[in-house]
């Protein structure tokens, strides 16, 4: 569970930025 939201934070945090 605690794996799902890290990755979900992670893939995020890419998507945001602008590379």
């Amino acid at each position: 569970m605690f794996m799902s939201v890290v990755t979900l934070i992670g893939n995020w945090g890419i998507r945001t930025r602008p590379r």
